[in-house]
């Protein structure tokens, strides 16, 4: 398998499954075949196999054909139509295979450290996230007092006005006018009054 298919793997698998499968399938099927080659049972492996099918469910199945293929195991269909791979390679060429396995496994490894690099460790990005949170809710919450503060003001305000409304001026003109009358029931201020009002229309 050439550096080319490695690159394309890594480019088309999601980085965690694609390590898993190498783990738990990939490596072990190689190295059953290193150690006990002349095991034919090592040489067969179905396609619906369970821990075939829950980690390799995640990579595209064209990713999959290719970690078979670097193993030399080839989909074939048996007398009852089920779907196996089966090897036929020589062993002597399965070194080429390790290293393909290793080149990806390299390649993973060099990215969760790059990541981790650029990255807070996960506590830390719980901690800013809850920082950042907690700011927001503080901000939210001044907000909401400045806008209690206004509306209790622009009330205070609607009620002060109220409280010169013309139904008022028209209650003080009601009672000046019940004030005018002990007073002119008085001989002399009533004569005064008189007297003004004559000099003024008269004039």
């Amino acid at each position: 398998m050439s550096l080319e298919e490695a690159e394309r793997i890594l480019v088309e698998s999601p980085p965690d499954p694609l390590g898993h499968a190498i783990t738990r399938v990939f490596r072990p099927l190689l190295a059953n075949i290193l150690l006990d080659n002349e095991n034919h049972k090592f040489h067969v492996v179905r396609k619906n196999n369970k821990l075939i099918k829950s980690v390799l469910q995640r990579l595209p199945e064209s990713v999959v054909q290719t970690l078979f293929d670097a193993i030399d195991f080839k989909l074939e269909c048996r007398n009852d139509s089920e779907m196996i791979y089966t090897f036929g390679g020589d062993v002597q060429k399965l070194s080429m295979s390790d290293n393909f396995f290793s080149y990806i496994e390299e390649k993973l490894r060099e990215r969760r450290l790059g990541t981790s690099r650029f990255q807070p460790p996960l506590a830390s990005r719980v901690e800013l996230d809850w920082k950042e949170r907690k700011d927001a809710l503080i901000q939210e919450i001044r907000r909401d007092i400045d806008e209690r503060r206004r509306d209790i003001n622009e009330s205070r305000l609607a009620k002060a006005q109220d409280a010169l409304c013309h139904d008022d001026f028209t209650s003080v003109e009601s009672l000046k006018e019940k004030s005018r009358l002990p007073l002119l029931n008085r001989g002399d201020y009533a004569t005064h009054f008189l007297v003004v009002n004559i000099f003024h229309f008269g004039g």
